[in-house]
């Protein structure tokens, strides 16, 4: 979870610091967040890190394209995307005619999906 809101955090405030709002139809001066929670239905690719997050942050682009930076020791900022190249399992960017959106896919261990779903409230049957 701590690392699925620093990457989250990272993308965001990239978004918000460095890029123009998503263009119309989008409402104005909005980005778009996304998540979603992958779980593996087989064994075999479960025992792979076959559970996953993947985070999207959506913007309508800036000047520069997203890269990690190479920032130096007294430099204020410039490490974000490094932080999330460290932390995630994957990440990039996709580009189309209006938007850019960075990527990134954290994995889990299977072990933290299995506490979680024990501990997901049960259906009472009445």
């Amino acid at each position: 979870m701590d690392d699925a809101a620093l990457v989250l955090t990272e993308l965001l405030v990239n978004a918000l610091r460095h890029a123009s709002p998503l263009p119309p139809p989008y409402p104005p001066n909005r980005v778009r967040v996304a998540w979603r929670l992958v779980c593996a239905e087989d064994q075999e690719s479960q025992e792979d890190g076959g559970h996953w997050v993947e985070i999207a942050v959506s913007d309508g682009g800036g000047e520069t394209l997203p890269r990690v930076a190479g920032p130096s020791v007294s430099a204020r900022g410039g490490r974000g995307l490094g932080i999330v190249q460290q932390i995630s399992a994957k990440w990039g960017t996709e580009l189309d005619a209006n938007t850019t959106t960075v990527w990134a896919m954290i994995d889990i261990p299977v072990i933290a999906v299995t506490e979680a779903v024990a501990e997901l409230p049960r259906a009472s049957s009445a």
